[in-house]
């Protein structure tokens, strides 16, 4: 195909099942994180992430959009015929020809060196037919990115998007000092189990730790992970030594919808968006706890303002 698909994006094949498109959506998470990917892409690479795996774990939008893939191929299949189709008598002529056929699909056409007489009048009408066939592809391509990106949210569906903010490093002191460095460092390359389980060493020796830093990283380690019970507990933590953080209540809401606790999760994102009212990821998080609780309009409007903020920025 000359366009990228979703399942390009992802690394997975178009006969993938759920289960493999989840495990690539995580692996590809891992990688491309904002907080841990310091690409200049990296924040629109993740946006394409959602994306994809959101359209390609809802199998009704999956059985559209496999449609439409089809009917492109099927397209693009035509065009190249009617280039085969369109052979010059001379070798030498033939050879640039069919150079022409296969390279133009995919980058504009160049203009013409001269105006020789080998330009017949086939040639011309080859022209205008593989120009109309580019016009029906570029607005069937337009169409299906408007499908694609319609508000309506899969119900029942794990937070999509919960993207940690800006992680303050912890700033330990004593003798847990090495030992939280480590596991700073082993979550700014998203090797969220080592933090983990180096932080979890930190905690048992000192249970009731007093840094808010700490207590934020391991409840998005853990809600990376799918440890939304964890996540849940340990944003308690970090709320407790921070009430009004933002970000930690925004967190905290995606770790009650990883357990399906929807309405619960609503009055964090709500609490959230108070501080944070322009970012998109909590926005959509709104979205899907409404979803999930029946009410389509209030959803719509939140996907809205997704939107609205992500298309003023790079991404997220």
């Amino acid at each position: 195909m000359p366009i990228i698909t979703y399942y390009h994006i992802l690394g997975v094949k178009d006969d993938a099942t759920v289960d493999e498109i989840a495990a690539a959506y995580r692996k590809k998470i891992k990688q491309w994180h904002p907080d841990v990917c310091r690409h200049p892409e990296a924040e629109e690479k993740m946006k394409d992430l959602n994306k994809a795996a959101e359209l390609l774990l809802d199998p009704v939008r999956r059985k559209d959009y496999d449609t439409f893939l089809a009917h492109e191929l099927s397209l693009f299949r035509k065009a190249t015929s009617w280039a085969r189709e369109d052979q010059p008598e001379n070798a030498h002529l033939h050879s640039r020809a069919h150079h022409a056929s296969s390279s133009e699909y995919v980058r504009k056409r160049r203009p013409a060196a001269d105006k020789s007489p080998w330009i017949t009048q086939r040639t011309i009408r080859f022209a205008a037919g593989f120009c109309a066939a580019g016009f029906v592809l570029l607005v069937l391509v337009f169409a299906g990115l408007i499908a694609i990106t319609t508000p309506d949210v899969p119900r029942g569906v794990s937070p999509s998007s919960p993207v940690p903010a800006l992680i303050i490093p912890a700033s330990p002191s004593g003798s847990a000092e090495p030992s939280l460095d480590q596991g700073d460092a082993l979550f700014m390359t998203g090797d969220y189990e080592g933090a983990l389980r180096l932080y979890d060493a930190v905690i048992a020796k000192n249970p009731d730790l007093a840094l808010k830093e700490v207590w934020y990283n391991r409840g998005i380690a853990q809600n990376v992970l799918g440890q939304y019970r964890d996540a849940s507990q340990s944003f308690d933590r970090a709320l407790a030594l921070s009430p009004g953080d933002s970000l930690a209540l925004a967190q905290k809401g995606a770790a009650l919808m990883g357990l399906g606790r929807y309405e619960e999760a609503l009055d964090y994102t709500d609490r959230a968006l108070a501080g944070y009212s322009d970012e998109a990821w909590i926005w959509n998080n709104r979205a899907i706890a409404l979803t999930n609780l029946g009410q389509q309009k209030e959803s719509r409007a939140a996907s809205d303002n997704a939107r609205v903020f992500t298309s003023g920025m790079s991404g997220y």
